[in-house]
């Protein structure tokens, strides 16, 4: 009987060291290699993350509702802004937010989604990185539209400006879907390579490990770092000096509506890529170390590790692109009269407070009494043209 009890005992404990070790393996793998690379003192971001969470969640919010109810703003700013501020909301979750929750519950929903199905660990990392490289390149848009108002004026007619900005978002969509599908294949959920653990994780198919680490790193970089940067810096470049001549020959100087449009461009693109750099340097630095890794232990480890880094990110790098995000709503309304206009328009409407709209043929044809006379309403109140 006591040999039976003894027995029982020991099978108990080995369970419960079983059970530890795959919990505590489980838990290091979300964790990743961050306090093991940076300290504990990493954690403590949470704080700052939260906040910019808030502001920047709220601030897209704003933004889009902005958009959807203007009719200041042409097609293709609302599109972009709009489509920007949607991928804002999500990517503050996935770089910021989950560090917070992390923090605060001990739980990585990151993780935890990753481990729900082999469908949801393919598809997680295609979304992240089609959301990620989209926002980059809708910030280029705006410089790439910039550049349309000045050299094709004529196109800016409110159907041509509709069309273009459905056709290069769709495209945008398209290409980059078809750029992160690799994941789909590549990434799948499977045995835990260390064997220390009886259950399955999400991490690199070691069948592609020759695209993901050798190639694939090579690809990403140019797509979202070197291209787009490129990119802007030419259009930055050649819309001042198209500005520059602008201003200062032509009659009158620039337009207001194309320096509104001017000041968005600039501001929100050069913020945002500037922000972005960090974060492409991440990227070549992880490329860099993981040929490094390799060359002295080859093994499934080093496999996981360059995987591990993927999920988690880096939460310094990942910090200036955090900032740029929140910071969008007070950069678009210090730089653009017309956006806070709309904005003003926005915050009537939901305080149930709308604004009295005349035309000129209605405030010419409004007559009021002074005294017993009817006269015709005074030309010095202040009418705005409907919109």
């Amino acid at each position: 009987m006591d040999i039976q009890r003894f027995l029982e005992s020991a099978a108990s404990e080995l369970d419960g060291s079983i059970s530890w070790r795959r919990t505590n393996n489980i838990q290091e793998y979300a964790k990743g290699n961050l306090t093991a690379e940076f300290g504990e003192w990493v954690m403590e971001l949470y704080i700052p993350y939260a906040v910019l969470e808030l502001m920047g969640t709220f601030g897209a919010l704003v933004i889009i509702s902005t958009m959807l109810m203007s009719s200041t703003f042409i097609m293709t700013y609302r599109v972009y802004l709009s489509l920007a501020a949607i991928m804002d909301i999500f990517l503050l979750y996935v770089f910021g937010g989950n560090l917070v929750i992390n923090v605060l519950t001990s739980h990585n929903t990151v993780y935890e989604v990753l481990l729900q199905s082999d469908i949801s660990c393919r598809v997680y990392h295609v979304c992240i990185g089609l959301m990620t490289h989209l926002n980059v390149w809708l910030n280029v848009n705006l410089m790439i539209e910039l550049f349309v108002m000045l050299v094709f004026p004529m196109k800016m007619n409110s159907e041509s400006s509709k069309e273009r900005a459905h056709f290069l978002s769709l495209l945008l969509l398209a290409v980059l879907s078809i750029l992160n599908m690799n994941y789909f294949w590549t990434i799948k959920q499977q045995k835990e390579p260390l064997g220390i653990d009886r259950t399955e994780i999400c991490y690199f198919d070691a069948r592609f490990q020759l695209f993901e680490t050798k190639i694939y790193p090579v690809i990403e970089v140019a797509v979202v770092g070197i291209i787009p940067t490129l990119t802007w810096l030419g259009l930055f470049i050649f819309t001042a000096k198209k500005f520059y001549k602008q201003g200062s020959t032509s009659p009158g100087g620039l337009l207001i509506p194309t320096r509104e449009y001017w000041r968005i461009s600039y501001s929100i693109s050069t913020v945002y890529l500037l922000a972005h750099l960090p974060r492409v340097a991440w990227l070549v630095q992880r490329f860099v170390n993981y040929v490094k890794d390799s060359i002295q232990n080859p093994g499934i480890s080093t496999l996981q590790d360059f995987h591990t880094e993927l999920i988690d990110g880096n939460p310094l790098y990942n910090l200036p692109v955090i900032v740029a995000m929140a910071i969008k709503l007070p950069i678009l309304a210090a730089v653009s009269s017309a956006f806070r206009k709309e904005l003003r328009k926005l915050s009537r409407k939901i305080c149930c407070c709308p604004s009295k709209r005349y035309s000129i043929a209605r405030a010419l044809n409004t007559p009021y009494k002074l005294s017993s006379m009817t006269l015709i309403q005074n030309s010095s109140s202040e009418f705005t043209l409907p919109t």
